[in-house]
């Protein structure tokens, strides 16, 4: 396939003109895009150095916005991990939760805009082969319910990471000017957009459309914001008259009532036990002695609360103000205001898919949401195009 080459050096290119924390990064998104297990281990191996840097008693001087409150969900993460005395949530806690949130720190800090830039783009790219990976399950390889799920553990985890590149190819379609890069997010947005409807995922369209329009009025392109309402208007009507253009629409009431049941686990999980939480994992546990084998609550916030106490949920709200009021008063006086816009898209788009899931605590959409987060950070920096040196 012609693509295939053009991908490649491209990639090289862009790995070859770069300094040593790019270059680390790319490779990052490389493996974040195609392995579940390798995200941990990449991301490990990136932090380590840097963490020789951290003084625990002396958190101010990395420079980070986001320091403490990741510093005290880590400690909380891991509390309830012990409280709960679960090898595997002691276990992923150590494994994925710390190091995740040691990166975060690591990206807000280390990364230039150039540098965010640049991966926004690799991951645009990435989805290329991960979406044709998609197609080709669809036709040569037998699906649970026929749903692809690509290099993701699940459809729906997929349809959340193709919700955010469509997003970002959606940004940088509007703000380029060479008729090149047009036709290739365009390209590449028409496959990603097929292998999103593959998954088969209701609530991802509403998230996509809502996060879609909130890009167009970020931009001040509100003629396309009317244009994307009247569609909306359109669907919607469509559906009332055809339901079957829901996607898996013979199942809608089924999968209501599952998620129903399982947000009634948690409130149950939650109201015997409301503050210090039950760690990591702890909800699937919890939710065997209701015959129930889900990993998760299938909504964030439930999800958090049962796992993590509602000091979780604070310090989690904590952490996610501090991304949009840097966010929104980036977008004021940042010369990066247009990746900001982009990037708020993405975060808000997350939290209403949050609704019926759990991507934001998770590993590769995890990583990328926490990714997103320091990027915001990043370009609306006051300071120059430099990453933050400590004192």
């Amino acid at each position: 396939m012609p693509f295939l080459p053009i991908l490649i050096h491209k990639i090289k290119t862009w790995f070859i003109q770069a300094d040593w924390v790019e270059r680390n990064n790319i490779l990052l998104m490389i493996v974040l895009c195609m392995s579940l297990y390798l995200t941990p281990v990449a991301v490990l191996v990136i932090i380590l150095p840097y963490m020789k840097r951290i003084k625990l008693y002396d958190l101010r001087s990395l420079g980070s916005d986001l320091a403490f409150p990741y510093f005290f969900l880590a400690v909380n993460a891991l509390v309830t991990s012990l409280y709960s005395w679960n090898a595997l949530s002691i276990g992923a806690t150590l494994a994925v939760v710390i190091p995740f949130y040691i990166y975060g720190v690591y990206a807000e800090t280390q990364l230039s805009p150039k540098s965010c830039i640049l991966m926004l783009k690799l991951l645009v790219f990435l989805s290329l082969p991960v979406g044709l990976y998609a197609i080709i399950q669809k036709l040569f390889i037998h699906l649970v319910e026929g749903r692809v799920t690509s290099t993701f553990v699940n459809a729906n985890l997929y349809a959340f990471y193709l919700m955010i590149v469509l997003l970002i190819a959606f940004g940088f379609f509007l703000e380029t000017s060479s008729k090149k890069e047009k036709w290739g997010y365009a390209g590449i947005s028409l496959i990603n957009m097929a292998a999103l409807l593959l998954t088969g995922s209701r609530t991802v369209l509403v998230a996509l459309a809502i996060a879609f329009l909130f890009l167009l009025l970020l931009s001040n392109r509100y003629q396309l914001a009317l244009v994307l309402l009247g569609l909306c208007g359109v669907f919607l009507y469509s559906v009332t008259i055809n339901p079957g253009l829901i996607p898996r629409y013979t199942v809608l009431d089924a999968n209501i009532s599952t998620r129903e049941q399982l947000w009634n686990i948690a409130w149950d999980a939650i109201r015997t036990n409301p503050l210090i939480g039950r760690g990591l994992l702890s909800y699937k546990f919890y939710a065997l002695q209701y015959n129930v084998t889900k990993v998760h609550a299938h909504n964030m916030l439930l999800n958090v609360w049962v796992e993590w106490g509602i000091a979780g949920v604070v310090l989690l709200a904590w952490s996610y103000f501090i991304v949009f009021k840097r966010g929104i008063l980036g977008l004021k006086y940042s010369p990066y205001r247009k990746q900001i816009a982009i990037i708020l898209s993405c975060i808000v788009g997350a939290f209403i898919y949050g609704i019926v899931d759990n991507p934001i605590i998770n590993v590769q959409t995890g990583l990328l949401f926490t990714l997103l987060c320091s990027m915001i950070l990043v370009f609306a920096r006051k300071t120059p195009d430099q990453p933050i040196q400590e004192k």
